[in-house]
């Protein structure tokens, strides 16, 4: 694996598919041991690409995270309509836009990994939150 010694910021695209994520594991054993061996900061990011229907919900999330032994950064969702000439042109959703820009500013540094995404309250709990203020 020539190229991680070049670069130091990776982001692993994987199925919910044994295979996979047999191999994302290979691939993030190997960037541990470098980084433990050579202490060159290695940063991997784990993506799960629901590209197929019916393979969308064979894995939970957390099971995934377990088997690949790291935290998952983003779930791309299913999209049916992928005839667009550029991948700009594909509507992921309002869920899909969120995981990938998620995923994006973690890349890129603007967002901690650790951080945690505002639970949405209910109105009653926000109304008693602003209450007790």
């Amino acid at each position: 694996m020539k190229f991680l010694e070049s670069y130091n910021s990776f982001v692993l695209v994987v199925e919910r598919k044994i295979g996979s994520l047999r191999l994302a594991k290979q691939f993030l054993d190997e960037c541990e041991r470098i980084r433990s061996t050579t202490g060159k900061p290695i940063r991997t990011f784990i993506c799960i690409s629901d590209s197929r229907m019916e393979t969308s919900k064979l894995m939970a999330k957390k099971d995934i995270e377990t088997l690949v032994g790291s935290q998952v950064d983003a779930v791309i969702p299913f999209v049916k309509d992928t005839n667009k000439k550029t991948v700009l042109g594909i509507n992921f959703g309002r869920n899909g836009k969120k995981e990938i820009n998620s995923l994006m500013l973690k890349v890129i540094g603007a967002v901690s990994r650790n951080s945690k995404p505002k639970e949405k309250q209910s109105l009653i709990s926000s109304l008693f939150a602003k209450l007790i203020k």
